[in-house]
């Protein structure tokens, strides 16, 4: 192994400890109470060190912020090969999205006080990038279920928008109530919610079953 290659798989792990430390400590005290001398030592490492891998606190951030979002699609696209309506994969996605939520908790209350999910991050290119880009999916989901006539008629992207706030809250009560309601319960709950108040009869009894994610 040459010193180049050595040096860049170090860089890599030291990467990923500062990122689960920084995580932790942007999850317990928000952006402005994080300090960058608490990550080092929750990493094990040196805060010289620390910006040599990440940069500064902002950019840091940004990382923590969108880390885990790739690991979100996959899950989601996963569990929802080969299912046939647009309203089935809504739920199938949204039962996703709400497990790796209450899985990842940490990461959970980062996003939950960064941003209202309604209105998308105020801060940094990336995460508005990525904001929009699930905005957009989610939009695009739910007019195809609009065309097949599970879902009620108006504009997608408030819809959308109007989802993500209904989620936020339930998380956010959750998190406030000590994160001790069983997970299962709470995705069910903002599910239902979902059906009674985005579906047709049509889409409600298509999804009465529902479908456990894989």
């Amino acid at each position: 192994m040459t010193t180049a290659i050595a040096r860049e798989l170090r860089q890599r792990a030291y990467r990923e400890l500062v990122l689960e430390a920084a995580e932790a400590e942007f999850a317990e005290h928000g952006f402005e109470g994080a300090r960058m001398q608490n990550i080092a030592a929750l990493a094990g490492l040196s805060v010289g060190t620390v910006y040599e891998v990440v940069g500064g606190k902002e950019a840091l951030f940004s990382d923590v912020l969108t880390r885990r979002l790739p690991a979100i699609l996959k899950a989601a696209g996963e569990a929802g090969a080969g299912v046939e309506t647009a309203v089935e994969r809504l739920v199938i996605g949204m039962q996703v999205y709400v497990d790796f939520m209450l899985a990842h908790s940490n990461w959970l209350r980062i996003h939950l006080f960064a941003h209202p999910w309604g209105i998308g991050p105020l801060r940094g290119a990336p995460e508005r990038e990525a904001w929009e880009q699930g905005l957009d999916l989610h939009a695009r989901v739910l007019a195809a279920g609009m065309d097949e006539g599970t879902v009620h008629q108006t504009d997608p992207t408030l819809l959308a928008r109007s989802l993500a706030a209904i989620q936020q809250v339930h998380l956010a009560a959750w998190v406030t109530g000590g994160m001790q309601a069983p997970a299962q319960r709470v995705r069910d709950t903002i599910v239902e919610l979902f059906r009674r108040s985005f579906l047709t009869d049509a889409g409600r009894r298509r999804t009465e079953t529902g479908r456990e994610p894989s």
